[in-house]
């Protein structure tokens, strides 16, 4: 993921829950061990199972590069998620490459 874009992130989630209701629903984009950015049930859009959600500029220019010479690091993902009837479950955490851009800020 480029900082200062505007990528779509997608989400299968298990046959199990494909049909599921959720009350809680969290995306968490951590760096370095601190949470930078959080999305929220009312973010993601679930099409049978299929959870997207889109990051804004803003959102994508929270992410630090710190490694200047090679202008990327990460950021870990996680998804977390409630359903309707109490059951509760958390995908592995996946890391995500962050690339750097030359201009920062929104265009």
């Amino acid at each position: 993921m480029t900082r200062g874009t505007t990528p779509t992130h997608t989400f299968t989630l298990p046959d199990d829950l494909k049909t599921a209701t959720f009350s809680a629903l969290y995306i968490t984009y951590a760096q370095h061990g601190t949470t930078v950015l959080e999305k929220t049930l009312n973010d993601v859009t679930n099409n049978n199972g299929v959870l997207t959600c889109t990051l804004t500029q803003a959102d994508t220019l929270k992410f630090e590069v710190l490694d200047k010479h090679c202008g990327c690091d990460k950021v870990d993902v996680q998804v977390r998620l409630k359903t309707s009837d109490g059951v509760a479950m958390a995908s592995d955490i996946m890391p995500v490459p962050i690339r750097d851009i030359l201009k920062d800020g929104e265009i």
